[in-house]
């Protein structure tokens, strides 16, 4: 079997790569494909004044390096760290990680939720 998702992009909130994944994730979960892992993307901004998680579109504008996380949530595995503007520096990276795991963890927490008042307003059998 082969399944295409496409993630279109109408506008720029920011964490434009965190929230397209997260689109396609969620596309496949509403499609009913069985998934083994929950895995959820964070942006992660770095400035002046430090990491930042999930900058809006005119924080990332002037901050000087960002990276998108693809964090496995039943693990907390940090699966991916793809950088999408400037270079992080390397003495940020661990803190960078515990700051995508914690993001990733909220993240899940409240799809979960959404989730769940979805199912609640499905027809009972």
């Amino acid at each position: 079997m082969t399944l295409q998702v496409v993630a279109q992009q109408h506008r720029s909130d920011g964490s434009d790569t965190a929230v397209c994944l997260n689109a396609v994730w969620l596309a496949l979960l509403e499609a009913g494909i069985p998934m083994k892992s929950t895995a959820l993307a964070v942006g992660i901004g770095f400035g002046k004044d430090g990491l930042r998680l999930d900058p809006n579109y005119e924080e990332e504008k002037n901050l000087p390096a960002g990276a998108t996380a693809l964090v496995d949530c039943h693990s907390a595995d940090v699966m991916s760290m793809l950088p999408t503007k400037g270079p992080l520096p390397q003495h940020h990276w661990s803190t960078a990680v515990c700051l995508a795991q914690a993001g990733a963890k909220m993240l899940e927490g409240f799809l979960r939720q959404a989730w769940a008042k979805k199912l609640e307003k499905l027809p009972k059998c």
